[in-house]
C-alpha cells in the first residue's frame, strides 16, 4: 500500500504592525477564507495559530521584531498532488489588506 506523501511550503514576511494587531487581522482573514482555527497560543511577543482546511494543515507564527514590526511565518502542509503556494500568498495578501483598511486599535 502506497502512502500519500506530504509536502510543505514555508514563507516569511515582515509587517509593520504589532504582534497583537497582526494576530487579530490574521484570525479575521482565516475566518473570511473559511479556514478553521484549531489552536491559538500566545505570549506577549509571540503568537501561534494552527489552522486547517479539508486538505491543508496551516501553522502561522507571529514574532515581534520591534513594537510595531512583526515577522509572519506561514507553514502549510498539503498532499503531494497540490504543490502550490497560493494559500500562503493569499493569507499574506489578505492580512496586509485587512491591516491597511482597518484602523489600528489604540
Amino acid at each position: 500500500m502506497e502512502s500519500d506523501k506530504i509536502n510543505s511550503h514555508t514563507a516569511n514576511q515582515t509587517v509593520n504592525y504589532s504582534v497583537q494587531w497582526v494576530d487579530e487581522a490574521t484570525r479575521g482573514v482565516l475566518d473570511q477564507m473559511e479556514i478553521m482555527i484549531i489552536e491559538n497560543d500566545s505570549s506577549p511577543r509571540r503568537k501561534s495559530i494552527k489552522a486547517a482546511t479539508v486538505d491543508l494543515d496551516i501553522l502561522i507564527e507571529l514574532s515581534s521584531l520591534a513594537p510595531n514590526s512583526t515577522l509572519m511565518k506561514i507553514s502549510i502542509q498539503y498532499p503531494e498532488d497540490q504543490k502550490n503556494k497560493t494559500t500562503a500568498n493569499e493569507i499574506f495578501y489578505k492580512t496586509r489588506q485587512f491591516l491597511l483598511s482597518n484602523k489600528r486599535p489604540e
